[in-house]
């Protein structure tokens, strides 16, 4: 990462209560969300915004 000039990474798992939203609308949600139809609700988030 610091190659890329990161100051700062996290490693995510990628794990079955991963979810992506781009404004606003869902870009990615995990294999188990298909197949239960439904999804996890967490109480934490990455939240990236421009300056």
């Amino acid at each position: 990462m610091q190659e890329y000039g990161a100051v700062n990474a996290a490693n995510l798992d990628g794990g079955s209560s991963s979810t992506m939203v781009y404004n606003g609308g869902y870009e990615m949600t995990s294999v188990t969300f298909y197949y239960q139809n439904s999804s996890w609700k967490l109480p934490t988030a990455f939240v990236v915004m421009p300056k």
